[in-house]
């Protein structure tokens, strides 16, 4: 413990929370939900005695983050919350904007659309304060939530500029997410039913090829809806059940049980 407390002023976080949490969100990309939370609950508990501000912070908002994936918002508005507070006492700019990410990502979804202006604050004040790391992600949640508002033309700017980022960086762990994104905005907008397939298609494609079971469970469940509005009930099933099959944890999960609802259609 006492080396990591040297190398946290040095690096910026003690690289025991930062292992914890890359290894975390490989569980969750994985498919692997249930580990995902435990190795993040784990490294939140193993952390309380080093007060290192800003580690705590980091980790407060991460594991917010794979609560907010799980479907578990109001903790993971607790957690933004008290990572908030930290940030504010201790003036961590860069990690206070992921927070006001990470909250107003669970007001959206709690039904609070004004969750959409802080998520949008959030972002641009990631983009001019660091670090870049992880901004197709950001640039995705604030796409699904001017998606929920029916902001519709702002979300397909996001996508475009979150597009150009990963294009320019080579930042692809969000890339079949992205384009689940632009077949729903596509839908949307009333584009070619086309259109919509061909950016389904090509996301699962990428989410297989990178073994990205919570992103092929999405665009499954995105495709299966498509094909049940086109009245093919049958097809959205033979696409989504060897999906579900696939998954092994995680069922409270809230894409999972959304795909159960979509099978039993």
């Amino acid at each position: 413990m006492g080396e990591n407390m040297q190398l946290a002023p040095r690096i910026g976080a003690d690289p025991r929370v930062d292992s914890a949490m890359h290894l975390a969100f490989a569980f969750g990309y994985l498919g692997y939900w249930d580990q995902a939370l435990k190795c993040a609950r784990d490294a939140l508990e193993r952390d309380k005695p080093m007060q290192h501000p800003f580690s705590r912070a980091l980790l407060l908002q991460y594991v917010a983050i794979l609560y907010n994936y799980r479907g578990q918002f109001s903790e993971a508005c607790g957690l933004a919350n008290e990572a908030t507070r930290l940030c504010t006492e201790h003036e961590l700019d860069g990690p206070l904007a992921l927070s006001k990410i990470v909250r107003g990502w669970a007001r959206v979804a709690m039904g609070d659309r004004a969750g959409t202006r802080e998520l949008e604050e959030g972002v641009t004040e990631r983009c001019q304060t660091g670090p870049l790391a992880r901004l197709t992600l950001w640039f995705s949640v604030l796409a699904w939530a001017q998606w929920q508002a029916a902001e519709l033309d702002d979300a397909m700017r996001t996508l475009d500029e979150a597009t150009a980022f990963l294009e320019a960086k080579g930042e692809r762990f969000a890339e079949a997410e992205l384009l689940r994104l632009r077949g729903e905005i596509l839908l949307a907008l009333g584009a070619d039913v086309s259109r919509v397939r061909d950016c389904f298609e090509r996301g699962l494609v990428i989410a297989r090829k990178q073994r990205a079971r919570g992103w092929e469970l999405r665009l499954a469940c995105s495709y299966a809806r498509l094909l049940i509005r086109l009245e093919r009930p049958a097809d959205a099933r033979a696409l989504l059940a060897p999906v579900v099959a696939q998954i092994r944890e995680g069922f409270d999960a809230v894409d999972l049980r959304e795909a159960h609802a979509l099978l039993a259609r």
